[in-house]
């Protein structure tokens, strides 16, 4: 997986580094490369205005988020896919919690997606962490654990 410069940037603009931030989320959208299980994640969409925050939840709301995707698939040609989804967390390394991974289950299961996988990205305060979803496997597992400012795509 690469993640571009403009999309670190916005994950990097959203950590929750005092204790009057409030978590921010939103969807990645990228490219998957023919005859090859890579991925670049072209762009970490920003919160919206009916997205709705606090200091240790965040609710992505559907029908923006939905209507982006839509648009970028067409706009691009069938090449822009929506990838997963990325928010943060006030902790230095982030861990999913239970709300975290059922929720992903339930997007892995329900979304309409391209690949066989999702992608969930947290960033911390100090580090973002990678998980996929799987649907061959019905399983969320650990990608790693990157530094913050995640490394870009070159």
């Amino acid at each position: 997986m690469e993640v571009a410069d403009s999309a670190v940037g916005v994950l990097m603009e959203y950590r929750q580094l005092t204790t009057a931030s409030a978590e921010a989320g939103g969807i990645l959208l990228g490219r998957m490369l023919l005859q090859s299980p890579d991925v670049i994640v072209d762009e970490a969409v920003r919160p919206v205005a009916t997205d709705r925050r606090s200091r240790f939840r965040f609710w992505r709301a559907r029908r923006p988020a939905q209507r982006r995707i839509e648009a970028e698939w067409r706009t691009s040609g069938r090449m822009v896919n929506y990838l997963g989804e990325w928010h943060t967390h006030p902790e230095d390394t982030p861990w999913p919690s239970c709300h975290d991974v059922e929720n992903w289950c339930r997007l892995g299961r329900k979304a309409r997606y391209e690949q066989d996988f999702l992608i969930f990205l947290i960033v911390g305060t100090t580090a973002t962490g990678a998980w996929e979803w799987s649907k061959s496997r019905s399983s969320v597992d650990l990608l790693g654990h990157f530094a913050n400012p995640i490394p870009a795509a070159e």
